[in-house]
């Protein structure tokens, strides 16, 4: 049993790496990847959003039998509750844009100067209907892959390692903080709301153990943010 948990701790942090790792460098790469032609940005957040979350499904966490419901993604204690359901989603939705976008203008107002000059309104088209496929694709993406590794995976991972009484407690704070770090491009006022973000996102998935919600709310923060 001790070297089958070992080998799912491995296997976790494997899968939680490869994102985590792109993330923490965003403050370095992404603007000077944009100074080089939007296509070549759009090449590297393919690979950062798609091709390498696709190639730690295919070769890490599939081979290994760990199945999107081991990491959050369940809908089917949905299916029978469509008006509730979209009850919670809208709830979710609406706690994380509170813990977001207030934040976030509260804390630019303060740390403008700080801001930096990469900004993603940057790369959204103005023309119908490309505005609206790379608003959806930036949400979609971010939505899903930040809430997989920074709520699911990690809870996965955080559940072996950490003893019950301490595990809310560990959980909320690293993965806040670790998710907070990976929006320095955005600046401080940036990388201050994702941690609110973060915060209330990973405390609502400690209670619900469902990452739908989560992926729902977050892509209508996204959405809201992008356009």
């Amino acid at each position: 049993m001790g070297a089958l948990i070992f080998d799912r701790r491995s296997i976790l942090l494997f899968a939680i790496f490869p994102s985590l790792a792109f993330g923490l460098l965003n403050d370095f790469w992404l603007d000077s990847i944009y100074r080089q032609g939007v296509g070549w940005f759009y090449l590297g957040d393919i690979l950062q959003w798609i091709v390498v979350p696709g190639l730690v499904w295919l070769f890490i966490l599939h081979p290994a039998g760990i199945k999107p419901k081991d990491f959050g993604l369940d809908f089917a204690q949905y299916r029978q509750r469509p008006f509730e359901t979209l009850g919670l989603f809208l709830f979710v939705a609406l706690l994380l844009w509170v813990a977001y976008e207030p934040i976030k203008n509260i804390a630019y107002r303060y740390l403008w100067k700080y801001a930096g000059t990469f900004g993603y309104g940057n790369l959204v088209p103005a023309s119908f209907p490309w505005h609206v496929f790379v608003v959806a694709y930036f949400a979609a993406t971010a939505a899903v892959v930040e809430e997989v590794v920074f709520r699911g995976l990690s809870w996965a991972y955080v559940s072996l390692v950490v003893p019950k009484s301490n595990r809310n407690f560990l959980y909320i704070t690293i993965t806040s903080l670790l998710f907070a770090a990976t929006h320095s491009e955005q600046g401080p006022h940036g990388m201050i709301a994702a941690l609110s973000f973060g915060i209330v996102a990973a405390s609502l998935y400690s209670k619900l153990q469902n990452l739908w919600p989560l992926v729902v709310g977050h892509f209508v923060v996204d959405l809201l943010s992008f356009w």
